[in-house]
């Protein structure tokens, strides 16, 4: 029982924790893209991206580019919490990007692995290398 009682409060200030409703911000210095004719990742590149989330009562998301041009993804809720297999936290919710696609955008507590944009197969990540 005890047990128990304690995965259920380390859930809940995970979710607390994670489920952030103010804006902040996070900063990458690498990117990457999913090749889908290799099924492989591509070599990492430099290239400097910012996201603001929660930027206004919706919790929209900012992405400042490298070439200076800023997108908006439109939160559309359903936001999920989570780890990998390797225990990598992270927080995934649904977009509609600036041409109207669904989008995922998932972001790991890890700034070494980063943020991924997800449009079905086509994927890019997001990292800071220090």
């Amino acid at each position: 029982m005890k047990k128990i009682f304690l995965i259920l409060a380390v859930a809940l200030i995970a979710q607390l924790s994670f489920a952030q409703t103010e804006q902040f911000r996070v900063d990458f210095n690498i990117v990457t893209f999913f090749d889908q004719e290799t099924e492989k990742w591509q070599d990492w590149e430099n290239g400097n991206n910012t996201f603001v989330l929660n930027i206004n009562a919706n919790n929209d998301i900012a992405h400042y580019k490298p070439d200076g041009t800023v997108s908006y993804y439109r939160n559309l809720g359903g936001l999920e919490v989570g780890q990998t297999k390797d225990g990598r936290r992270y927080q995934i919710l649904k977009a509609l990007d600036e041409d109207g696609y669904e989008i995922s955008f998932q972001l790991f507590d890890d700034t070494s692995v980063g943020a991924k944009l997800i449009w079905g197969d086509f994927m890019i990540q997001f990292a800071k290398y220090e």
